[in-house]
């Protein structure tokens, strides 16, 4: 399997200086911890539609995985196997159409079903 080596920061919005990791990806999902604005290396595993945004799981301290919205982080990194191609520089992940990743982006390779053996004649 290949290791994603795409990160993640927790974005300063105006008002806010913390953000949720929550346990499930959406708004009402359990809150397993929070994060202060500015620290990233957070490492992105996946993500998935919830609540009208993407949701990310990340890897946390402690070997902890949690989701955080989209609109809360910066990515960067080579993060084209959760769809957002290839970052050079951070990123609102909120801001990244994920069906159309950025230039330098590679897209991932769609499986082909293998074929149907023939009867034995």
């Amino acid at each position: 399997m290949a290791t994603i080596s795409c990160t993640a920061a927790v974005r300063q919005l105006s008002a806010k200086t913390l953000a949720y990791i929550r346990v499930a990806p959406k708004n009402t999902g359990a809150i397993l911890g929070i994060a202060p604005a500015g620290v990233s290396g957070y490492r992105v595993l996946e993500v998935q539609a919830g609540d009208g945004s993407n949701w990310l799981r990340l890897s946390c301290a402690n070997s902890v995985t949690g989701w955080m919205r989209d609109d809360l982080l910066d990515i960067v990194g080579d993060c084209s196997l959760v769809g957002y191609g290839v970052l050079s520089s951070a990123t609102q992940a909120s801001s990244i159409d994920r069906s159309h990743p950025p230039k330098g982006a590679e897209p991932l390779p769609i499986p082909k079903p293998p074929l149907p053996t023939p009867p034995p004649v």
